[in-house]
C-alpha cells in the first residue's frame, strides 16, 4: 500500500494469528465497510477458517453463536481431590484468629499443582478452572509458643504462651480442570504430597481423567472465584519465584484474573 492509504497488513495479521494460535479460542473477526480499505479484496479473501470477514453491523448474538460453535468440544484434564481438612486462608490476614475463604485462591491452586509437578508453576503455563465444596467449618485451638531474640539467643517470651483459633473446612472436595494433558502422569504419580492450606491439610487424588467439555452460552456456577468491580490481579500473576516483581503487596492476592472456566 502507498503512503497515506488505508488498509490491513495481511502478512502481519497472519503472523499474529500464528503466534497466538494456541491462545485464541475463536476465529478472528474482521468487520469492514465497502470502499473503506484500499486492499479490501485481499482482506475479504481471508474469510474462512481462522478468519471471519463481514460487516461491522453483525448482530452480537450471531458472533456469539459462531464463537460457541467453534468451541463445541475441547479435551481437558480433570483431577479430583478430596481430604479431611482444608485451610484456604483469607489473604493478608496474619494476626488474630485465622479465617478461611469460601474457596481456594488462584495462587493456592497454582502452588498445589506445582507441588504435584515438583516445581513452581507460572500462570502462563496453564489455564485452569475449578469447583470447590466442603461439608462444614470448624475451629482448631492451638497453643503458640512465644519466643524473643535476646542478643542472638532465642528464649521464651516473658508473656508466655497464647491460644490461637484457626478456622478450617471439613471434608473438602476439589475438582480442577486444566488444559495441560501432558501433565497427567504428575497427578497419577505426584512428586510432592498435595495440600490445601497447611501442611497437615493433605489431599488424596481420587481420580485423573481426560474429559470432553462443551461451550454453553449461560450457566449457574458455584464453588469458584470470579472477578468483580473491575480488574483484580492474582498473586500468581504478580509474583514468580524466578522473577519477583516487587508488586506483591499491591496484588489482590489469589483472586483470579480469569473466570473459573475458560
Amino acid at each position: 500500500m502507498a503512503k497515506g492509504e488505508t488498509g490491513i497488513k495481511i502478512d502481519c495479521l497472519k503472523e499474529i494469528a500464528k503466534d497466538y494460535a494456541g491462545k485464541l479460542a475463536t476465529p478472528i473477526y474482521i468487520g469492514i465497510r465497502k470502499g473503506y480499505l484500499q486492499n479490501e479484496e485481499a482482506v475479504r479473501a481471508l474469510n474462512g477458517g481462522e478468519f471471519v470477514v463481514d460487516t461491522p453491523s453483525w448482530h452480537r448474538s450471531k458472533i456469539h453463536r459462531s464463537a460457541l460453535n467453534s468451541l463445541i468440544m475441547k479435551t481437558l484434564l480433570e483431577v479430583q481431590f478430596e481430604g479431611w481438612t482444608a485451610t484456604p486462608r483469607m489473604p493478608f490476614i496474619l494476626s488474630g484468629n485465622a479465617i478461611c475463604m469460601a474457596t481456594p485462591t488462584y495462587s493456592l491452586l497454582l502452588g498445589m499443582i506445582g507441588c504435584c509437578l515438583g516445581r513452581p508453576v507460572d500462570p502462563e503455563e496453564v489455564r485452569l478452572g475449578f469447583r470447590y465444596t466442603f461439608d462444614d467449618t470448624a475451629e482448631d485451638v492451638e497453643t503458640r509458643q512465644r519466643l524473643i531474640n535476646d542478643n542472638g539467643k532465642i528464649i521464651p517470651h516473658g508473656k508466655g504462651t497464647d491460644a490461637h483459633r484457626s478456622e478450617f473446612h471439613v471434608n473438602p472436595r476439589l475438582i480442577v480442570w486444566i488444559d495441560r494433558l501432558d501433565w497427567e502422569e504428575y497427578f497419577r504419580y505426584p512428586i510432592g504430597a498435595p495440600t490445601l492450606g497447611r501442611s497437615q491439610d493433605l489431599l488424596k487424588i481420587k481420580q485423573v481423567q481426560k474429559v470432553e467439555v462443551e461451550a454453553i452460552a449461560e450457566a449457574k456456577i458455584s464453588g469458584c472465584l470470579l472477578p468483580f468491580g473491575g480488574q483484580l490481579n492474582s498473586a500468581g500473576h504478580w509474583y514468580s519465584w524466578r522473577k519477583p516483581t516487587g508488586k506483591i503487596l499491591s496484588a489482590a492476592a489469589g483472586l483470579p484474573r480469569f473466570p473459573a472456566f475458560f
